[in-house]
């Protein structure tokens, strides 16, 4: 019981870590280009889909649902986690690959499916947001942003094998 205690404290350092590598590269973009920090529609289509609604163009908008923002950012924060759980489990125990090789790039890269396939629909987008008058900026950004929660995730991975390893600990 306490070495699952243990795992879930260390998937829970992981996923933040990595994730607030992605919101360094975000504030960064904020200061450079003006693009917002903000998860407000995300926190809104979460609202529309607890309502029972499948998108959020046609029945919600962000700045009507009180504390959008709030739980975009929580929304935001667990999926992070959630995505270090699953890399740490399968890619990094399961398969036993090294924290810093090729292949721990193309985890999070698949993983930046999930708003080009899912997200960009809900929002009233075509997948991959085809036909968006800013689809270079969606894609690049999910792209460059999943690169630096992929740098976080690293990070984040070779950290707590550190600490693991000092303390002989088999997780």
């Amino acid at each position: 019981m306490k070495v699952i205690i243990l795992r879930a404290w260390m998937i829970l350092f992981i996923g933040c870590l990595a994730t607030i590598f992605m919101d360094a590269f975000s504030i960064l973009l904020f200061y450079v280009s003006g693009v917002e920090v903000e998860w407000s529609d995300l926190g809104a289509l979460f609202a529309s889909l607890i309502q029972g609604h499948l998108t959020l163009s046609s029945h919600l908008d962000a700045s009507s649902v009180p504390l959008a923002n709030l739980y975009g950012w929580i929304i935001h924060y667990a999926t992070g986690i959630a995505y270090a759980g699953l890399y740490f489990e399968i890619f990094h125990k399961f398969l036993k690959k090294p924290i810093f090789c090729i292949h721990v790039f193309y985890f999070p890269m698949l993983l930046s499916i999930i708003p080009f396939c899912v997200i960009a629909p809900l929002e009233g987008f075509n997948p991959f947001y085809i036909g968006s008058s800013n689809i270079m900026f969606h894609i690049s950004y999910t792209l460059i942003a999943h690169l630096f929660y992929t740098f976080g995730l690293i990070l984040a991975t070779f950290i707590v094998d550190y600490w693991n390893k000092t303390r002989s600990l088999k997780l």
